[in-house]
């Protein structure tokens, strides 16, 4: 019976699975067949200034979105204002990078961003009131840039209301804003996984929490890259020296996951993560000291990025494919094309191919590829480190339980008794139990009967008194209970005997003997081994006196029934 436990769990598990899948898919046909659309919010299109524009020489500059080919560091535009609505409730929106900004309605100077070097930070959007240019006939534009280019990137120039251009853009950074969404409750669920591993006491929590790390941190630079997270304004200073940060360290946790995976020994790969620590700090310093500009130094974290793929891809293929160990084969070829992603996009980004607001597009999904590779190697291990959970839980088990009676066994006692030892109870009792004419049911009606009448004898035992204490065999026909709470024993014995007598009726009628002995303790009181001990033999002693009154009511009984068989005696 004790074997069918587990095969019926699983069964039950199957068939819960499945009433949940029937439940929504029939939960869908409703929804199909009554189906109702609605059209949602019209995409009416945000109106734009992308046409119109000339540079200070008065050559059109053409469609924006473009790039102009101009030397030096600075580049006015115009734009003439008589056919604009400049309603106070719009504003222009621009878009510069690594570029500050002067806007002027005529000769009056309407918007300044911070001046400087150290202020033209990365990708920002300006949002400028169409109500202070009110009036006026021309807006010119000042770019100022910081930085060597071959030419000038212009964005599209919105004139709307910021309603409108705030749902444009997040509409824009949808897949954006989905993949940090993505990451932050596939962080969530990780994490759910590592507190339920403690909890278990599996093995491989920190390869798991190393993943969490890096799939919350893979989602948060995507979107600190896209600069989204300061259409409402604040410090933007906060989200740009983040990105960077984030990015620098993000092969931190992602090297670890790789080392605590492959049980990995290679130095190198050891002290990496601690070369993208010091290089993340030491950039940081480097800016806020004015030696170089941040935007400067991605090149040591490409080289180093770099070094890392190489010895990882090195090691994973020594682990995983020439060892034919399969802990993170599916891992390993979501790293091969990763790592040829990255690869070509540092190139292109250093050959001046690939603009660096690219960057966070082309590796979200590149990175949307790793993370799901990676979960699904994590989900295989933890699926393996659950089976091993489970073998170790069954030999545990095996390890402290009979396997006859399904009673804890005679190591669990010791045990129990050591556990006494330690932290002891205010009282303390044994009952002990012994078959009687055990020896004579085996060689009379074989030992399979004894077999039964010892389980017999067990499971009373347990039924009795396992609400209250601990039940073990500790021998071949004894058992032992210990409590430690004060309970009527004698009452709970002779349910015991009405129990035994109703079972073993319908195989050979017998009895067990017991005995039982308890002993209150003063509130920190020290109890040895030899109380225990003690205790336990005087409860033997009851038994004894039990066992030899049972076996004189035997022996008359015997006695009686020979006297009725002979004929003619009365």
């Amino acid at each position: 019976m004790h074997n069918l436990v587990k095969p019926l769990s699983r069964r039950y598990s199957l068939f819960l699975f499945l009433g949940i899948l029937f439940t929504l898919l029939f939960t869908l046909l409703p929804s199909v067949c009554y189906e109702s659309w609605m059209p949602g919010v019209p995409s009416t299109p945000v109106e734009c200034m992308d046409s119109g524009w000339t540079d200070e020489n008065g050559v059109s500059v053409g469609q924006l979105p473009c790039s102009l080919d101009s030397s030096g560091s600075t580049l006015c535009l115009t734009h003439d204002l008589s056919d604009i609505v400049t309603d106070a409730g719009k504003v222009f929106v621009f878009r510069t990078r690594y570029e500050t900004i002067r806007v002027w309605a005529d000769d009056t100077l309407v918007y300044e961003t911070a001046q400087g070097e150290e202020h033209a930070l990365g990708s920002r959007w300006h949002f400028i009131p169409a109500g202070s240019c009110k009036g006026a006939s021309l807006l010119r534009v000042e770019f100022t840039r910081y930085e060597e280019k071959n030419d000038w990137y212009l964005s599209t120039v919105f004139i709307d209301h910021p309603a409108a251009v705030l749902i444009y853009l997040l509409d824009d950074y949808a897949s954006v804003i989905l993949f940090c969404v993505f990451s932050v409750l596939f962080t969530l669920l990780l994490l759910f996984i590592v507190i339920f591993m403690a909890k278990e006491k599996m093995p491989g929590m920190s390869a798991i929490l190393a993943l969490a790390v890096f799939v919350f941190l893979s989602g948060q630079w995507v979107l600190l890259d896209s600069k989204i997270t300061t259409l409402l304004g604040g410090n933007y200073a906060l989200t740009y020296f983040f990105s960077y940060c984030v990015f620098y360290l993000l092969m931190v946790p992602f090297l670890l996951y790789i080392q605590l995976m492959l049980d990995c020994k290679n130095r190198i790969l050891r002290y990496l993560p601690w070369a993208f620590i010091g290089n993340a700090v030491v950039c940081m310093g480097l800016h806020l000291f004015g030696v170089v500009s941040i935007q400067n130094t991605t090149g040591i974290v490409h080289i180093l990025m770099v070094l890392a793929i190489f010895i990882s891809t090195w090691e994973l293929f020594h682990s995983v494919v020439k060892w034919r160990e399969g802990k993170t084969i599916v891992t390993f070829y979501g790293i091969l094309l990763v790592y040829a992603v990255g690869l070509l996009s540092i190139i292109l980004y250093n050959a001046g191919f690939l603009r660096p607001a690219n960057n966070a597009v082309l590796y979200s999904w590149a990175l949307l590829i790793l993370i799901l590779s990676m979960s699904v190697d994590a989900i295989f291990s933890f699926g393996r480190m659950w089976k091993q959970k489970q073998y170790i839980e069954h030999y545990r088990q095996m390890a402290i339980q009979d396997s006859m009676t399904l009673l804890k066994n005679r190591n669990a006692y010791e045990l129990h008794l050591q556990k006494i030892v330690s932290d002891p109870p205010r009282r303390l009792t044994f009952i002990l139990f012994d078959v009687d004419n055990l020896k004579m049911i085996n060689d009379t009606y074989g030992h399979h009967v004894g077999d039964q009448i010892i389980y017999l004898s067990a499971q009373c035992v347990r039924e009795i008194f396992e609400p209250y204490g601990n039940c073990y065999r500790i021998g071949g026909d004894e058992f032992c209970v210990i409590l430690n709470c004060a309970e009527d024993i004698p009452s709970k014995l002779s349910q015991f005997d009405v129990l035994f007598k109703s079972r073993s009726k319908d195989v050979i009628p017998t009895t067990v003997s017991y005995g039982w002995k308890e002993k209150a303790f003063d509130k920190g009181a020290k109890v040895t081994m030899e109380d225990i001990a003690a205790l336990q033999n005087e409860a033997d002693e009851n038994l004894y006196r039990h066992k030899k009154a049972n076996k004189a009511a035997f022996i008359n009984k015997e006695s009686a029934e020979t006297v009725n068989e002979v004929p003619g005696r009365i």
